[in-house]
C-alpha cells in the first residue's frame, strides 16, 4: 500500500508540475465512444467473475461481531478507497510512462518508471 501511495503521489506531483509532455497525454483522454448498455453489463459481469469474493461473505459474517453493521461499513469504505487508489495509480503510470513504454514494458512497468524518472538525472538520456 505504501508503494502504491508513493506512485500515486509522484504522478500527482508530475501532473501538478505541468510539464507539457506529461499533461499532453491526457488532452484527448475522453474523446472515445461511450459504451452501450450491453458493454457496461459485460464489464460488470467480468469484474464480478474475476473477483468472486462475494462467496466469502457468508462465512465471514459468522466470524465478526455485529455483521449487519460492520460488513456494510467495510464495503462502503473499502471499495471506494481501492477504486481511488487504482485510478490514481493508473493516472500516475500514464503521466510518467509513454504509451510505447507501457506496451513494451509488460510486467516491468514499475522498473522502467523508477529508473526513468527517479534515479536518472538527465531525462534525455532515457531514449
Amino acid at each position: 500500500m505504501t508503494v502504491l501511495c508513493f506512485i500515486c503521489l509522484t504522478g500527482i506531483v508530475l501532473l501538478g508540475m505541468g510539464e507539457k509532455e506529461n499533461v499532453a497525454r491526457f488532452e484527448n483522454a475522453l474523446d472515445s465512444e461511450l459504451p452501450d448498455v450491453s458493454q457496461i453489463a459485460e464489464a460488470f459481469l467480468q469484474g464480478l467473475f474475476a473477483y468472486s469474493g462475494t462467496s466469502i461473505l457468508n462465512s465471514m459474517a459468522g466470524e465478526i461481531k455485529n455483521p449487519g453493521e460492520n460488513i456494510p461499513k467495510s464495503l462502503m469504505t473499502g471499495i471506494p478507497m481501492v477504486a481511488v487508489v487504482y485510478l490514481l495509480a493508473n493516472v500516475s503510470y500514464l503521466a510518467v510512462l509513454t504509451p510505447k513504454e507501457i506496451i513494451s514494458a509488460g510486467a516491468f512497468a514499475i522498473y522502467i518508471w523508477i529508473h526513468s524518472y527517479i534515479f536518472v538525472s538527465d531525462f534525455d538520456a532515457i531514449d
